[in-house]
């Protein structure tokens, strides 16, 4: 038989893996970089190089096997091992060695390597096959390298009849079991049952005898028929989960019903026992811990479930639960040594001495299981997470507590009265007893982040119900995190929630007739922002996209509208006047990969507007992804932080954003009009109104389904849209930064397809000739002042120049407004050219806009303000300095 022994290729990886660096030391590979200590303390048997591990025992503990560090070399059986004519279960052979560790020379005709169709792509994928009977008519088969639609990787199939209309299996699944071809059962033995037929051969090959029922929820009616009242200790070895430990109640139940002696084995452990077997952790010690978990899960009582555990701990002094009660337990050592008088404490032999000697005392109404530490790195803060499960009618549920809430007695009791529906009355050591139990192990430690969307270290996208790791949807779990691959992660925030939806793209059509360009530039750049961090980590920087629009031409209907693709209902944009400092920094942290969208940030008129007063271009650092603002850190001396810009930006307003020309060379700018209205332009607009984010916000799940295609469409498109705006040479070489804000918006829009299949290249060619038009209008907007500057400038010189009342000629002119004549400079008071203006029937100007717009003057560049003697007032006043 062929060999199949990855252990040189594991060792090969582990030796030239950089991250690691390790040092050839003999038959180990030492003094590798840890990854969770950063130490040079790491090391691997290249013999046996399934586990990499921290000689820092006790300051580290990081131990990982190679299965997980590379998956990659435990997988892609079909096409590293394909198979021949020589050996037709090559691929087969490969998955049981390699990825199982079994030995293929004591399996010899036990299994078959098969095929199956994948239904949904109907491809066929290779399969390692068992047959459940001896006619060969039924099977289980595990996939290899794939899965079914529904993640599943396993299928029961066989020969089939009709049935009423329905094609079912001759002989059912149901009341079977498979068990290794060459065990026997005999009387006495000791066998145990288990769910999978993997889960049996890793037993079997660990010298223990057991069955495989399939699925947990099978029981073997007719499989154990031959072997009743052989006086077989039949041991139920499910999962140790919640729905195994549901089936091995019914099953324990059944086989005592049936007469035969039963008992139960927990793992205590999520692990299933091929996993086990593999840590090759399935011994003696093992097995026997199993056991006496096993017999305090069946106790009756909390007396015989206290027996149990000091039999196995030999503790006079412990906290136990039942009935979802805790207890504290004490066991008089002198008294009860004295009441067994030299006969030993066994299972089965002693019970009554012990329980006469044993007190038991509720402590509370609750039971708390530890689940895991969620650990959120930018706040600095750790809560534990406990599974709470009461004795009243109370919901199962999970809390948080930080270690302040479980540090003593009373705060554990006040936590749990305040965060739940608990009552704690124990004393201080058995809350040490407790802090045992949950703390002397290693604790599971899941990433918290406290913000939704992208999280970039581990390349997934988080909100509250639902989470995308690599083009995969996941589902929040039983214990209120989403399982990557390594570790886990949720999000802490609460401020708004993303909620998923349903997507059609048939409406595209009319979107474009609705919104026109801007609209499908708006699209497009909200696609964009679902992968801004990886577009920002190749070009350096994402553009900030302004909307503007006339009355009545749908800006807020757009807007909204493309809020719900995101998840998001009845929300248009955030309005930062209305916020202090901190509030607009907590605003510009609350999501990742999404738009921020400032609203009506123009107004001048709220009270108190100088306080609330923020300058434009303390956005310019957000285009290449940087700090919001600085943070300093409570209880951290002189730390500071300053969390860095993780989204989009959108300005949504009436009037023009103007800031610096740095700033405004960071906008692409869309004024949304009525010019591409028609009779029919409304009712469309309504629908759009009409819709709700439980239609819509599958857009999202769409797009993040697609990361991996959508990027690259977006990297290719870019070069092209990049080098064809470029090539047109109507754009400076000096603003080559507008030409590549404009591709990026390009590239999305093309990316566009992979979500709506229908568009097409005019709707494209339109868009692109739109956006390089808004290019070059940008392009002229950078050359010219702001309008409402340009009119200031304008009533300036028309108003400035004044006969002169004290010159002999008539046509002697004074300079009436300019405190700095002759100078080179000219010097405005701005209300003393409000009262000319005013005088002379003028329209007065808004002097709060203009101090805003004023430094950036392209006529003359704005110097200083400051204080100027006036010649023609004969005083000092307070004036706006601009070069002449």
């Amino acid at each position: 038989m062929q060999t199949f022994d990855n252990r040189n290729e594991i060792a090969e990886a582990l030796a030239s893996d950089g991250q690691f660096a390790f040092k050839r030391v003999g038959e180990y590979l030492q003094q590798g970089k840890c990854p969770n200590c950063g130490k040079k303390e790491l090391f691997v048997s290249m013999k046996e190089p399934w586990r990499v591990s921290c000689n820092r025992l006790k300051h580290c503990g990081y131990s990982e096997t190679t299965r997980e560090i590379y998956p990659e070399l435990f997988n892609n059986y079909s096409e590293r091992f394909p198979t021949s004519e020589a050996n037709p279960n090559a691929t087969a052979d490969a998955y049981l060695a390699h990825n199982r560790r079994f030995p293929l020379s004591e399996m010899v005709g036990w299994y078959e390597q098969g095929s199956y169709k994948l239904p949904k792509s109907q491809e066929w994928c290779n399969t390692v096959r068992f047959y459940l009977n001896s006619d060969r008519t039924l099977y289980w088969e595990r996939l290899i390298d794939k899965q079914k639609d529904d993640g599943q990787r396993i299928n029961f199939s066989g020969k089939r009849h009709n049935v009423n209309g329905r094609w079912v299996l001759v002989d059912p699944v149901k009341g079977k079991w498979w068990m290794p071809p060459t065990q026997e059962l005999k009387q006495g033995d000791r066998v145990y049952i288990v769910e999978g037929i993997f889960h049996a051969l890793a037993l079997h090959f660990s010298e223990r005898k057991a069955v495989a029922i399939l699925a947990a929820g099978y029981y073997p009616s007719e499989a154990i028929k031959p072997y009743l009242g052989k006086k077989i200790t039949w041991v139920l070895a499910l999962d140790d989960d919640a729905a195994g430990r549901k089936s091995m109640k019914s099953h324990y139940t059944k086989l005592q019903m049936a007469g035969e002696k039963v008992e139960i084995s927990l793992t205590g452990t999520s692990k299933d026992w091929d996993d086990l077997y593999r840590l090759d952790r399935i011994n003696d010690t093992f097995l026997q811990e199993a056991q006496y978990r096993g017999k305090m899960f069946t106790a009756q009582s909390v007396m015989w479930k206290a027996y149990a555990y000091y039999l196995w701990k030999r503790h006079s002094y412990f906290v136990i639960d039942f009935e979802n009660r805790l207890y504290s337990v004490s066991v008089d050592l002198h008294k009860l040594s004295e009441a067994l008088d030299g006969a030993a404490l066994t299972l089965g032999k002693g019970y009554d001495s012990f329980s006469q000697h044993c007190t038991a005392f509720p402590i509370s109404n609750f039971v708390p299981e530890l689940l895991y530490a969620e650990r959120d790195d930018i706040l600095d803060e750790k809560f534990y997470v406990f599974r709470v499960q009461y004795s009243s009618n109370n919901a199962d549920a999970l809390i948080p507590l930080d270690g302040g809430n479980i540090d003593t007695p009373s705060s554990f009791h006040k936590a749990m009265i305040t965060k739940g529906y608990g009552a704690f009355s124990g004393s201080s050591k058995d809350m040490a007893m407790l802090h045992e139990q949950w703390l002397n192990r290693k604790v599971k430690e899941i990433q918290s982040i406290p913000y939704v969307g992208y999280h970039a270290d581990s390349q997934a996208y988080v909100y509250q119900t639902f989470a995308f790791s690599k083009g995969k949807e996941l589902e929040l779990n039983a214990e209120g995190y989403f399982e990557l691959e390594r570790g886990g992660i949720k999000t802490s925030f609460k401020g708004f929630r993303v909620q998923p939806g349903e997507f059609n793209p048939e409406w595209i059509d009319n979107f474009i007739t609705t919104f026109s360009w801007q609209g499908l530039t708006a699209l497009a750049f909200w696609l964009g922002s679902l992968f801004v961090q990886q577009i920002r980590a190749k070009h350096k920087s994402f553009p900030f996209l302004e909307l503007t629009g006339d009355p009545g031409a749908g800006k807020s209907t757009l807007i909204e509208f493309l809020w719900k693709l995101l998840g998001r209902d009845d929300y248009e944009g955030f309005d930062a006047m209305k916020a202090t400092a901190a509030g607009r920094r907590r605003a510009f942290t609350q999501s990742s990969n999404m738009p921020l969208v400032l609203i009506e940030s123009d107004r001048g008129d709220e009270p108190d507007v100088k306080k609330k007063q923020f300058d434009f271009d303390e956005f310019k650092p957000f285009f290449n992804g940087r700090a919001v603002g600085t943070l300093g850190v409570a209880k951290r001396g002189n730390d500071t932080e300053e969390p860095l810009f993780l989204g989009s930006l959108v300005f949504a307003q009436n009037a023009m954003v103007d800031g610096s020309e740095a700033l405004l060379q960071r906008i692409v700018h869309c004024h949304c009009t009525t010019e591409h209205h028609s009779p029919g332009t409304r009712k469309l607009a309504q629908w759009f109104e009409r819709q709700i984010v439980d239609q819509m916000a599958g857009f999202m799940r769409k797009a993040l389904e697609n990361e991996t295609q959508i990027l690259n469409t977006f990297f290719n498109e870019f070069n092209r849209y990049e080098e064809a705006f470029t090539r047109r040479g109507e754009i400076k070489t000096s603003l080559l930064r507008l030409v590549k804000n404009h591709a990026q918006i390009m590239a999305a829009a093309k990316a566009l397809r992979h979500i709506f299949p229908t568009l097409n290249e005019s709707a494209f060619s339109g868009l692109s000739d739109y956006l390089y038009g808004r290019a070059l209008s940008r392009q002229e907007r950078l050359a010219d002042d702001h309008p409402a500057v340009a009119e200031f400038w304008e009533s300036f010189e028309y108003l400035n120049a004044q006969p002169d009342p004290n010159a002999f000629a008539s046509s002697a002119l004074v300079e009436v407004l300019n405190h700095a004549v002759g100078t080179g400079n000219i010097a405005v008071n701005l209300n003393h050219f409000d009262e000319v203006c005013r005088t002379h029937g003028q329209k007065s100007l808004d002097l709060k806009a203009l101090k805003k717009l004023l430094p950036n003057s392209q006529r003359y560049k704005f110097i200083e303000t400051g204080k100027v003697y006036s010649r023609s007032l004969n005083k000092t006043i307070h004036c706006w300095i601009f070069k002449r």
